[in-house]
């Protein structure tokens, strides 16, 4: 159809197209369902001269609502909010290729004889496609209106076009003037509550009517796709209610605080999408990560928490006595500067205890590239979570209030405390200074898992006598986490080959006794490493993070 028709075709309909100044429409999005040029892609920059192919499914791109520039503006529905809201409760959008779905799909391109069939489900401001068969769209989020879909949830009913090239909302359409597409079939997605979610859609480059047999198939299809959706939501629930008894029954284990942490942080990426996580201790001096857990996409956001400002500027501003959940990254941009490899989309603190001593702990986790708000279920696992964790926090806090540990012998936490403060007041008198190494048994849950306490705690209580050495300290801090203290040496760094070289005769020692265990040790030495002893304390611990990370990534070949 030539412009002046569809515009004529267009005034008719009583429709006012979208105008567009020519300055906007150099920045425009121009969408199909396979070419993209976009100039909001991060990955590839401003478009080249020719149409950028796949842009949003390589470069994993969400392009943002703009004015599009064809077609008019479709107006919201009526019930939008209880839309959203029943969309929001299945958490379906941005998930990968589900075969469940794709399957569908399929088959409805077989017994319908049509070129394509997507599920595409819609928010506010996009179109998400869950699974596209006849062209490759799955895992789209194209603009609120750039395919029909946006106008096919405004009633419950199916949306049927026989021709979009004589419809005025969808003549001027890449589908129809690129793709040559003609004939649509829209099947809403019908929520129990009668909300629609999305569409199943049909199309074909043939100018065509579904009949009502067809029309019947396509509404079972749909049918299949809703009783698929709720079947995701029932499992979801009840991988959450096993999931709330396991931190239950955590939480009464009594376990060391780091056990307890990476218990815990593994619980919760199994059961959200989180890309990172991590137990904050929040101090005068700044912020160190006790313990924390990052996916693939989530490793930039690990490395460069510890060198941002969280820990002087945002950190002391959160502390407080509830929890906080950020939803959409615009809310919270400004505040919250991320590492230029990551763009979260979403954060979630909780505060733990009361913060003795100045020192405020609190569970800090990170969705990067979702959106959407943190649901009420996923909030109570949550607050579940910092609730077990709190718990393993007063219990640390008492065996640091004893003088020695009783299952080992070894001096306690407390203990460690004071000889750090003794010999910073002595070094400020004579300027001798001291070395202290932080070791992690690895292995010691598996050990515990498999043959049981008895077993673990004798790995314990061996590891501890193995330590004991002539001019050095050994403490037990906390679980499968040790202390050695050499005051005043002569020469720092054979000081710390002392320590390495005991560590790893320790650690044979249980080998020869059967147990799977490894050890690593972090060194810091004052002043070399740090001017007193709590800041010698964080150095060592994260030298000993970072030893087990190398052998973590070496172990899975990266």
């Amino acid at each position: 159809m030539s412009t002046p028709r569809r515009r004529a075709t267009q005034a008719a309909a009583g429709i006012e197209p979208i105008r567009y100044e020519t300055s906007t429409a150099r920045e425009v999005i121009r969408i199909t369902l396979l070419i993209v040029r976009s100039a909001d892609c991060t990955q590839c920059g401003p478009p080249d001269p020719l149409p950028h192919e796949r842009c949003v499914r390589r470069c994993h791109v969400r392009v943002r609502a703009r004015p599009l520039p064809w077609g008019v503006a479709v107006p919201p529905p009526t019930n939008e909010a209880a839309r959203l809201a029943a969309l929001a409760r299945y958490r379906v959008l941005d998930t990968p290729p589900e075969e469940a779905f794709d399957r569908i799909a399929r088959l409805a391109t077989q017994v319908l004889n049509v070129a394509c069939a997507a599920v595409n489900f819609v928010d506010a401001e996009r179109t998400f496609t869950k699974s596209c068969q006849g062209l490759e769209l799955a895992g789209a989020s194209l603009p609120a209106g750039a395919i029909p879909c946006s106008w096919a949830v405004l009633t419950s009913e199916p949306l049927l076009i026989e021709d979009l090239s004589t419809d005025p909302r969808f003549c001027d359409h890449p589908l129809v003037t690129g793709r040559h597409l003609r004939m649509y079939a829209g099947m809403p997605l019908l929520a129990p509550g009668g909300e629609v979610l999305g569409t199943l859609c049909v199309l074909d480059p043939r100018v065509r009517r579904l009949d009502a047999r067809e029309q019947d198939i396509l509404r079972s299809l749909a049918a299949l796709l809703t009783d698929q959706l709720e079947l995701r939501l029932k499992t979801s629930e009840l991988a959450q209610a096993r999931a709330l008894q396991a931190l239950v029954d955590l939480e009464q284990q009594a376990l060391p605080l780091e056990d307890t942490a990476e218990r815990v942080l593994a619980l919760l990426h199994a059961q959200l999408p989180l890309a990172w996580s991590g137990l904050l201790q929040l101090t005068p001096e700044g912020l160190e990560v006790r313990h924390d857990r990052a996916e693939v996409q989530g490793e930039a956001f690990r490395e460069g928490i510890r060198q941002s400002a969280w820990g002087k500027e945002i950190g002391p501003a959160l502390i407080g006595p509830a929890p906080l959940f950020l939803d959409h990254r615009p809310a919270w941009a400004d505040a919250f500067p991320p590492p230029q490899e990551a763009e979260p989309g979403g954060v979630a603190w909780l505060p733990l205890g009361d913060g003795h001593d100045g020192v405020h702990h609190a569970l800090a986790l990170v969705r990067l590239d979702r959106p959407g708000v943190w649901l009420p279920e996923e909030r109570l696992l949550l607050e579940k979570a910092a609730s077990c964790l709190s718990a393993a926090l007063t219990q640390e806090a008492r065996l640091e209030a004893g003088p020695s540990d009783s299952l080992t012998g070894l001096l306690a936490r407390g203990a460690l405390q004071q000889a750090l403060g003794r010999a910073d007041q002595q070094r400020a008198g004579d300027g001798l200074g001291y070395v202290l190494g932080v070791v992690k048994l690895g292995g010691l849950q598996q050990v515990r898992d498999s043959y049981g306490h008895v077993h673990a705690n004798h790995l314990l209580r061996e590891f501890a006598r193995q330590l004991k050495a002539p001019g050095l300290t050994a403490y037990r801090l906390d679980g499968d986490e040790y202390a050695l203290l050499h005051l005043w040496p002569a020469l720092p760094e054979v000081a710390a080959q002392e320590l390495a070289t005991l560590v790893a005769g320790a650690a044979g020692a249980l080998h020869r006794l059967g147990y799977p265990v490894e050890a690593a040790l972090g060194v810091a030495s004052v002043p070399e490493d740090a001017p007193e002893g709590a800041g010698a304390l964080r150095a060592a611990r994260r030298r000993r993070a970072a030893r087990e990370r190398e052998r973590r990534n070496a172990r899975q070949g990266r």
